[in-house]
């Protein structure tokens, strides 16, 4: 599997629960969703809508049952880890 693409989304829970964390928008969940080049989901995940996508990135692929066959994960501008230099 040459490529696959990473993003989360925002969902609200109102009704709380154990892994619902408090944000600016209120109470929710984050859930991240590992697809293919096709878009066909490889792994979806829920978690606290605390912690910044980059840290849940870890995670998100030791639950994907095929992590050891990717080669190449695209994600947006927030999964970029790497520190920028001022030139």
């Amino acid at each position: 599997m040459s490529a696959t693409f990473i993003d989360a989304t925002f969902v609200r829970a109102l009704c709380g629960g154990d892994e619902i964390g408090i944000t600016k928008l209120g109470k929710g969940n984050k859930i991240m969703a590992l697809v293919d080049d096709q878009s066909r989901p490889i792994a979806a995940i829920a978690f606290s809508a605390q912690p910044h996508e980059i840290t849940l990135l870890d995670e998100t692929l030791q639950d994907c049952p095929i992590a050891s066959k990717v080669e190449r994960i695209i994600g947006d501008k927030a999964y970029d880890s790497d520190k920028q230099t001022k030139t």
